[in-house]
């Protein structure tokens, strides 16, 4: 069975990462590594997500430098 794609954007849920501050270990951490915990946190917060239902992921910086 394929899958048509839609139309529709659904917002499941929203996560943000920390701010770094001076000294933090999170400024030694890659951009895809600290997504991919902002992304895992998303999953944990919602068990019943089917990952099969993904097809996009949009990630966003609210405090650029």
């Amino acid at each position: 069975m394929t899958r048509g794609k839609s139309n529709v954007a659904v917002i499941v849920d929203a996560v943000r990462s920390p701010i770094a501050l001076k000294k933090s270990p999170l400024l030694s951490m890659r951009p895809d590594d600290l997504g991919g915990t902002v992304l895992s946190a998303l999953l944990q917060r919602n068990p019943g997500l089917d990952l099969n239902d993904l097809e996009d992921i949009q990630y966003g910086c609210a405090f650029p430098e």
